[in-house]
């Protein structure tokens, strides 16, 4: 519930509507069986989250959205394989605008099926672009789950691939646990049809979500991705370090590729190299980058091996 009172909050039943109803809303935010009470920031919030919607329904439609490009390396090899793109908004007033204020905007506004399509859209681009300038790499995309509630994700991205001509093993899709583990006949079947297809599944932030293992079994998963906070905790807890062997362990187990998400220090890397990991990435090998850049950094090391 949501309350407002007069005359501390308007002096009009029409503004205190209004404001209660703000109050509302911020209550269910919270939790179920909550009260608030209006407060000016809420409305300043309430107007700013109203301005940044408007401004992402006109950037998804402009030039303000960029994808970059975060490099992965194989283990031992530290051999360049690919990329996952990360999502980028440049507002035209406040700058970059952070990736999880970005999808909190979306999610409250009906958009993130919109921006999950764009997002696959221009990765798909990329990869043709890749094809034309030699660069032969993998592209790791992130859903949401709103996508995979939707039928006709499967189609729409295998269409894409063939318009732009790009092999359906070059696209990776990354889903997280709590995405899995709703089970829904509708991401059941889409995940089914793309892995058919040969575009590559992957689990993101694993070992965050449900204890339950089955979805492992139940869904054709090509991939698991450590949690940064495990790869951080792995070199000082001896705990943290166990639970990373034994997830490498399992993967390899259900001929998976474990990837280490995260590595900021040589420390890391080589603790997560000894540790089994098939690969990795994170600031210590490569910050993300714009195509062009990513482009040239893949340049530049096959020019020196392909490694660093």
């Amino acid at each position: 519930a949501g309350a407002a009172s007069s005359p501390r909050d308007g002096d009009s039943y029409t503004s205190l509507i209004r404001r209660a109803d703000m109050a509302m809303y911020a209550a269910k935010r919270q939790s179920a069986g909550t009260l608030r009470r209006y407060d000016p920031v809420l409305e300043a919030s309430t107007v700013r989250k109203l301005t940044i919607e408007q401004a992402l329904r006109r950037a998804l439609s402009g030039d303000h959205l960029e994808l970059h490009l975060q490099p992965k390396a194989t283990l031992p090899g530290m051999k360049l394989t690919g990329a996952e793109a990360l999502l980028r908004w440049h507002h035209p007033q406040r700058g970059l605008i952070e990736p999880t204020e970005l999808l909190e905007v979306a999610e409250g506004c009906g958009l993130l099926v919109d921006i999950d399509r764009w997002v696959l859209k221009h990765a798909i681009e990329m990869l043709a672009r890749f094809r034309r300038e030699g660069v032969e790499m993998r592209i790791a995309v992130n859903l949401t789950a709103a996508s995979f509630d939707r039928t006709g994700l499967a189609g729409q991205t295998l269409e894409l691939l063939a318009n732009y001509e790009v092999r359906p093993e070059m696209l990776e899709i990354e889903i997280t646990e709590s995405c899995l583990m709703r089970n829904s006949a509708v991401s059941t079947e889409t995940l089914e049809a793309l892995s058919v297809a040969g575009v590559r599944v992957c689990v993101d932030d694993f070992g965050t979500g449900y204890s339950s293992l089955a979805y492992l079994t139940d869904y054709a998963v090509d991939v698991l991705k450590i949690d940064p906070q495990f790869v951080r905790r792995a070199s000082n807890d001896p705990r943290s370090r166990n639970l990373v062997r034994g997830i490498v362990a399992l993967a390899h187990t259900l001929e998976m590729e474990v990837v280490a998400e995260g590595v900021e220090t040589l420390d890391q890397l080589t603790l997560m190299k000894d540790l089994n990991c098939d690969a990795f990435q994170g600031f210590h090998y490569a910050r993300a980058m714009p195509c062009e850049d990513y482009i040239a950094f893949s340049r530049t090391l096959d020019a020196a091996g392909n490694s660093r």
